[in-house]
């Protein structure tokens, strides 16, 4: 068994699937109109670390957050053939959670009402990448538009080309890169498929500028629901079987997880007996809730 495929198996083994620990907006608990088209969930990875997964449907973009000690994000753009947003929406409750000896990962599942869509801008990083990609409104651009980058890493990577031979070696040996090509190579995320007869599967990796953490993101299908075609930077997917594209789609880093706080060290015993007796008194209705 190669190393890829056994850690692939560890992650399976402790595969958990769990159910968002919050949910926004919820019916007749949240005002819809009030998210303009966000909808969020939150889940606790192996390690109880939060990830933050978000839709925003009138871009088409789908961010993953992570609070962990790298406050990683990985996001994404769904459109369809015409360039406009394609409509999305979760398939099911549950994310799976996976942890090997180096990494953790979380899965979901998305379906999007179209025959054919195309998805990309990947951007992978920290949420201030995510931020900035956003704020600048490069997520509505075409996927044809020239790659983003991070400005404050490419002038590192411009300042330690530009050092002599023996002090630019010094540089990139801190970095661990063997040439600036190879750190260069870091500024965007690379793309990479595989197909077999039962899945199919195109890998997003990115790793981070001084080459000690890596963040991934997976997208795969059934080949008979749904083909697929990379081209340059964009994931074609064609719907084989009905009028929806099926994803799976899984966040994997080896970033180091936080520790997190239980909430017996958030709030005090009195908070926590009053939430257990609206939770017991409520029996399905919202208004003690809100």
């Amino acid at each position: 068994m190669t190393p890829s495929l056994f850690a692939l198996s560890l992650l399976l083994q402790a595969a958990q699937v769990q159910s968002p620990v919050l949910s926004f907006p919820e019916a007749g608990l949240d005002d819809t109109a009030a998210y303009q088209g966000y909808q969020t969930r939150f889940y606790r990875d192996s390690k109880g670390n939060a990830l933050q997964i978000y839709f925003d449907r009138h871009s088409g973009r789908v961010v993953h957050v992570w609070a962990d000690a790298a406050d990683e994000s990985a996001g994404f753009t769904v459109r369809d053939p015409s360039g406009r947003p394609a409509p999305l929406d979760w398939a099911g409750e549950g994310a799976q959670t996976g942890d090997s000896a180096t990494s953790r990962s979380v899965a979901h599942q998305i379906v999007v009402h179209a025959l054919r869509v195309q998805v990309g801008w990947f951007v992978l990083g920290s949420m201030r990448v995510e931020r900035d990609f956003v704020y600048a409104g490069r997520q509505a651009k075409p996927f044809t538009t020239p790659p983003f980058y991070v400005a404050e890493e490419s002038l590192l990577v411009a300042s330690v080309a530009r050092l002599p031979e023996g002090e630019r070696q010094k540089h990139l040996d801190l970095l661990q890169a063997t040439t600036v090509a190879a750190l260069a190579a870091r500024l965007q995320p690379s793309l990479s498929s595989l197909r077999t007869d039962s899945m199919w599967t195109v890998r997003i990796r990115r790793p981070s500028l001084d080459g000690r953490n890596r963040l991934e993101v997976e997208l795969s299908g059934d080949p008979r629901q749904t083909a697929m075609r990379v081209a340059g930077r964009v994931v074609w997917l064609r719907a084989l079987t009905d009028s929806m594209v099926r994803v799976t789609v899984r966040v994997t880093t080896d970033a180091a997880p936080l520790s997190p706080l239980g909430r017996d060290r958030i709030f005090d015993r009195a908070f926590l007996d009053w939430v257990a007796g609206v939770k017991s008194d409520s029996a399905g209705d919202t208004r003690p809730r809100r």
